[in-house]
């Protein structure tokens, strides 16, 4: 199976977590455009890449109860620059990702989800 490369996570960004949290928002309506590969990889970082600690293999951006981290997570693309629509698996060791299935599913997805169309709309689902 292909591995896509994903390029290396920002980790100093220009806002506070303080700011980020008090100016966020839901978004249940989205533009035309696309995401790209840089922001795809920044927000599966995000979701549950490597942290400080890596090379031990236990320290990861999101927490974990007794660090046991069962979360996986995968990726609906419609619209990435440079990615095929499909089903993708983040595989955080190497911050890349697998293509599981081809094709356009974020219809099936927003069924799946209670037929919430937003899903059906965004560029990508994680």
């Amino acid at each position: 199976m292909k591995k896509i490369s994903l390029p290396g996570p920002k980790i100093k960004g220009s806002l506070s977590i303080e700011e980020a949290l008090y100016n966020r928002v839901s978004r249940r309506s989205f533009g035309a455009g696309s995401l790209n590969r840089a922001q795809v990889g920044q927000l599966l970082w995000a979701a549950g890449g490597l942290g400080v600690d890596s090379a031990a293999g236990v320290s990861r951006t999101a927490p974990s109860a007794g660090a046991t981290y069962p979360l996986e997570l995968y990726l609906v693309v419609g619209r990435v620059e440079g990615m095929e629509a499909g089903l993708y698996h983040y595989d955080h060791r190497d911050h890349s990702l697998d293509i599981l299935q081809k094709g356009d599913l974020r219809d099936w997805l927003a069924g799946a989800a209670l037929g919430q169309q937003m899903i059906e709309r965004a560029p990508a689902s994680i």
